[in-house]
């Protein structure tokens, strides 16, 4: 019941920023293309239509390092001086345990369609949620 119970959490909290990114990319529809690249910067690439229409792109990428750190592990340990239980102390100590570190890359693109008249009309976004901000917000 736990285990559902934090998936559920995880599950509505995604959902939440993926609405999050939607409403702030949705803001950008009808703006002049300027007013994008005056927040984002330029685009990472471009492609002209022939109708003189334009698909910007942002791309986004970091590092991320995940684990580290130290942890204390128990250790007990029995020493005997004979076969009898008598003979037999009983102890606990601790170890100091390293957890591993991976690194990995993750990032996002981000598509703006761009109409003949340099407004942006729709929008696509894939891989993990970025944007900048919206003038409106």
């Amino acid at each position: 019941m736990r285990v559902i119970f934090i998936l559920s959490i995880l599950l509505l909290t995604s959902c939440d920023l993926s609405e999050r990114v939607a409403k702030v990319l949705d803001g950008w529809v009808g703006y002049h293309v300027d007013v994008l690249v005056k927040d984002w910067g330029p685009p990472t690439s471009s492609f002209t239509f022939s109708n003189g229409g334009r698909i910007i792109e942002y791309r986004k990428s970091r590092v991320v390092t995940r684990g580290g750190g130290s942890y204390q592990q128990p250790l007990t340990v029995e020493a005997c001086t004979s076969d009898y239980a008598a003979d037999c102390a009983r102890g606990t100590g601790y170890v100091t345990r390293t957890r591993p570190t991976y690194t990995s890359t993750v990032g996002c693109n981000t598509r703006f369609r761009i109409s003949p008249s340099n407004i942006i009309q729709a929008w696509s976004s894939e891989g993990e949620p970025c944007f900048s901000s919206h003038p409106d917000y």
